[in-house]
């Protein structure tokens, strides 16, 4: 479940900047969004039956909270993958607990991505003796940049085990790029962090962890 607004702004960036390009061909080359045909995809899947149906795949524009909490989708969902999205959200504790209604009994959370924080807001000044001055300063943004908390990796995993996921895998420091051209000679890396959590229901038995650096970033 990627997020629900296109940021123009990286794509923007790939498709204008001249900088660090080893050729001039390199600037002017095919990029195709997205990569692959969703629907082809689906139903030409040689793994699938002849007899199995395509499956039911849509998409839903709009604010995920807005979307996801509303009552008729309270534990009817499987599973939710979030790629680079946790971080997207103005408050991840409310991010976490929507996800966790919205799933069944069981149902696994599945993230891979950094922990970002795009709704951050700018940094206090030593002039901003109050944050009222320092709200005052920045009063034009959206009021959810005024809003959001970072919070540690340590933080939010502890957040997950007390909304009631329980941790079935779990890697830290895992390289990865975002928006960049791989053929550059500059970009930016983060080191993600991947978990597979299930959300603990009332007959849920205790599952082992597995971890191939403890959850410690390596």
């Amino acid at each position: 479940m990627h997020r629900g607004t296109l940021y123009v702004d990286p794509a923007l960036k790939l498709l204008t900047i001249r900088l660090m390009k080893l050729t001039t061909p390199s600037t002017k080359r095919k990029v195709v969004i997205p990569d692959v045909d969703p629907t082809s995809y689906l139903l030409n899947n040689e793994d699938d039956d002849e007899d199995t149906p395509p499956p039911d795949f849509s998409m839903a524009a709009g604010d995920f909270v807005g979307i996801y909490s509303n009552p008729r989708e309270v534990g009817q969902w499987d599973a939710v993958v979030c790629c680079f999205f946790l971080d997207a959200a103005p408050s991840i504790v409310e991010y976490i607990q929507v996800i966790y209604n919205m799933l069944k009994d069981d149902g696994i959370l599945l993230n891979f991505g950094p922990l970002l924080y795009h709704w951050s807001g700018p940094a206090m000044r030593p002039d901003d003796r109050t944050i009222q001055d320092y709200q005052s300063r920045f009063s034009y943004l959206d009021s959810r940049y005024m809003s959001s908390v970072d919070i540690c990796w340590e933080d939010v995993r502890e957040i997950l085990i007390n909304v009631g996921f329980e941790f079935l895998e779990e890697k830290v420091g895992i390289r990865s790029l975002y928006t960049a051209d791989r053929r550059a000679m500059m970009n930016m890396a983060y080191r993600c962090i991947h978990f597979v959590a299930r959300k603990r229901g009332p007959n849920s038995k205790p599952t082992q962890q597995k971890a191939s650096n403890g959850g410690k970033p390596s």
